[in-house]
């Protein structure tokens, strides 16, 4: 078994494609399923939930000296906020992480569903600073949902299926 080398990825976005070039981290999402409470007159019992809780995807660049691919993500951020909620599908946009192993072949695409920009961090200026440091921003992007698709190659041999699960039935 190799380790997964977090340093070999690509961001794309078809949106704000001059943040592909300057992504330097982006971090994968957690996911969750809310438990459910099922009363009981001696102690309430958790049972799994029915809903998938997605945490957004952040993601840090390098900004440009041109600030273009920061201004990029702030117009789709103001256009999106200024649209009537019937065209606001218009602005979304599928997000993908291409995950890429240590000899850097493709391992797989995580796909972010119809995302959107939720916030950008400030970029600070000053002149306290030893030497030349470089403008770098994070970005919350919401989604609705994501998914994984392995390489097409047949490299990845991980089964996807459900595994057999018996459910016990009490007799209380």
């Amino acid at each position: 078994m190799n380790l997964l080398n977090t340093a070999s990825f690509k961001f794309v976005n078809k949106i704000f494609k001059d943040v592909e070039f300057s992504c330097t981290n982006v971090s994968l999402p957690s996911l969750s399923v809310e438990a459910a409470i099922q009363s009981n007159r001696w102690a309430d019992i958790k049972v799994p939930g029915d809903k998938l809780v997605y945490s957004d995807l952040t993601l840090s660049f390098n900004v440009d000296e041109q600030l273009k691919n920061y201004r990029e993500i702030v117009s789709w951020m103001e256009n999106i906020s200024n649209v009537s909620y019937d065209k606001a599908n218009e602005l979304l946009s599928d997000s993908n992480i291409i995950i890429y192993n240590s000899s850097n072949v493709l391992i797989g695409t995580y796909t972010f569903v119809d995302s959107f920009p939720t916030s950008i961090s400030g970029i600070d200026f000053g002149v306290d600073d030893d030497g030349v440091s470089y403008a770098k921003v994070d970005v919350d992007l919401a989604y609705t949902r994501y998914y994984f698709d392995a390489d097409p190659s047949g490299t990845d041999n991980f089964n996807l299926s459900t595994p057999d699960i018996t459910i016990l039935e009490s007799t209380l």
